[in-house]
Order: C-alpha cells, then structure tokens, then sequence
C-alpha cells in the first residue's frame, strides 16, 4: 500500500507540475485592434518619411503596438512610432519580415481610459524603405486610410493593441476550464483549484489500480 500512495503521490505531482509549466507563462493579453484586416500591404514608408494614420483608439493600459512588416529581402530599418505627435515607442532596426512588437514608453501606456480619434505615426528612421500591411480595399465609412506624405495610401495599417498587465495562470486556467468543459460551464475563480483537484484524484486512481494490477 506505501508503494501504491508514493506512486500516486508522485504521478499527481508530475501531472500538476506539467499543468503548471504549461499555464505558467500566460503571455501577454489582447487589448483591442483597429479591425483592419491584413490582406496586402497598404504602403512603403521611404527612408526619412513617415506613415500616419487617424481615428485610431489606443486601449487603456495599452503596453505594446504590433504590426505587419515588409522588408523587400532585408533586414527592416528603426522605425520610431508617435502616439498623437508624441514619441512612444521605437523598433529596431535588423528585424525580418513579419509580425512586430514595439514596446510602448510609460507615458504612453498609463491610460486609464481609452484615447478616441487619436492620430499614429511611423517613422522610417533608417537607409531601407519599409512597407506595413493592412488592409486594402473597402473601409467602413468612418475609417480613414493610412498616408504617407500627405498623400493617401490604398488602406489602412492593421493595428493589435497588448496589455501591459500580463494575464495570471489563474486566470487563464479558468478561461480554459470554461471552454473545454460540457456546454461551457462558467466555474468562476475557482475553477483552476477544482482542475487540479480532478488532476490529482485520477493520477492517483490510476496509479493505484496500476500497482495493484
């Protein structure tokens, strides 16, 4: 029996220790986007030119910027990004093309309210050009397009607002537990503690009927 208790113990706390590496870095969370779907490059920004682009919403606690990059085969320029004609973030250069984060300075992120009709800039600070994709082709009647130069582009620059509060693995277990169980169940708050509960019973249940086997 003292063979059978220390394998169930150490098989639960094997499982639970998987469940928590894998809820354990919980990512940073979502906060809003523009609603502009990436569907083609909208514009390249020349060297010493910039792309702006109004109406844009920043979330409150607004941490992080990401956008699309084009970089025709190189390596992207530094771009510095204004925030309502304030500086509020830099990307470096050396990036690949694709996906990119700019990490957004204090001033910038310490919203408590969303900021409404606010004008975002893009700065190409480096010898290369550099495109930024979005979409292309027809906008809702109160979006504008983005532009470079003064002159329009043929869209709008997609935009992916992320928190600066990083998301608790409590509380992405409970997201989880409600989406994979029968008909959603909502368990609130406690629902990683009963997760790990049931973790626990069917490690040991197993590992008992395992050594008695």
């Amino acid at each position: 029996m003292r063979t059978a208790t220390a394998l169930a113990v150490i098989t639960a706390v094997a499982v639970l220790a998987v469940v928590a590496l894998g809820l354990g870095d919980a990512g940073v969370r979502l906060a809003g986007s523009n609603a502009a779907k990436l569907n083609a490059f909208v514009a390249a920004i020349p060297p010493d030119r910039a792309l702006c682009q109004g109406g844009e919403v920043v979330p409150p606690s607004a941490g992080s910027l990401e956008i699309y990059t084009g970089t025709f085969g190189h390596r992207g320029p530094a771009l510095a990004v204004t925030v309502g004609g304030r500086l509020a973030g830099t990307l470096p250069s050396g990036y690949a093309q694709g996906w990119r984060r700019i990490q957004l300075s204090r001033p910038a992120r310490d919203r408590r309210q969303p900021s409404i009709g606010v004008r975002i800039c893009f700065h190409n600070a480096g010898p290369r050009r550099v495109a930024l994709g979005g979409q292309v082709g027809a906008l809702d009647a109160f979006q504008t397009v983005a532009r470079v130069g003064g002159k329009p582009t043929a869209g709008r620059v997609t935009m992916l607002w992320f928190s600066a509060r990083r998301a608790s693995w409590w509380s992405q277990a409970a997201t989880v537990t409600r989406r994979v169980t029968f008909a959603k169940a909502d368990l609130g708050p406690w629902a990683p503690a009963i997760l790990l509960v049931l973790v626990w019973v069917g490690a040991s249940v197993v590992a008992v009927r395992s050594v008695r086997a």
